[in-house]
């Protein structure tokens, strides 16, 4: 079955969310807009962390290794900019789309990311990061500058303590006291500023949490 790639730039990465141009593992399809994994790059294959460990797909003997803790929302509009730069694709060309995302590959990577990501141990802490736990309603004093999120300034923390060691936490929009699953992202909560609102951990239940966002995947 065929691995999902499209071209990205993220211009509106902070801190350690990455900005080079690079392949990206689709894993959800919007309207405008897909949910994907960038490829490490060359200098950081099979480097170790402390908070993950990096997700490899091998496609037909081909190792490809993906980045779990730099999940991404893609504007469509972007990707279609980027491809058109790299392929001599028409600017006259407005939509960008592949088939629904259908890789063998893609349930494995989701189900892996979520484990390290949200089912980690809590009992790590990292005394020299800004302090940030699941369950933390944040509201950012800069919004994102990505154009599907400009709307949206009020965030739920949904990863645990370990996976925070990268700095990088997974969050997703909150609004109303509902989570739109599908604008989950990374993001850097040491280089971005913000305000704690509170935290509604006691609202969540893990589990069921794991099968919503599967469920909005349409996994």
């Amino acid at each position: 079955m065929p691995i999902d790639l499209v071209w990205y730039r993220n211009k509106c990465a902070e801190g350690h969310e990455q900005k080079e141009k690079r392949p990206h593992f689709v894993i959800y399809e919007g309207k405008d807009f897909f949910l994907a994994f960038p490829q490490t790059t060359q200098n950081k294959q099979s480097k170790k962390y402390s908070s993950h460990k990096n997700y490899i797909i091998n496609d037909h003997g081909k190792l490809i290794e993906v980045m779990i803790d730099q999940l991404r929302i893609v504007p469509k509009t972007q990707v279609l900019e980027n491809n058109a730069m790299e392929t001599g694709l028409s600017v006259g060309l407005r939509k960008v789309s592949i088939d629904k995302p259908v890789s063998a590959h893609r349930k494995p990577l989701v189900e892996y990311f979520l484990k390290k990501a949200i089912l980690q141990s809590e009992s790590h802490k990292n005394k020299h990061a800004k302090q940030i736990t699941f369950g933390d309603v944040i509201k950012l004093h800069i919004k994102n500058k990505n154009p599907l999120l400009r709307f949206h300034d009020t965030f739920i923390v949904l990863s645990c303590a370990k996976f925070h060691f990268s700095s990088m936490c997974l969050v997703a929009p909150r609004k109303n006291d509902s989570i739109i699953f599908e604008l989950l992202h990374c993001i850097d909560c040491q280089a971005r500023e913000f305000k704690l609102l509170k935290n509604a951990k006691d609202r969540l239940d893990i589990g069921n949490l794991c099968e919503k966002i599967k469920l909005s995947l349409e996994i």
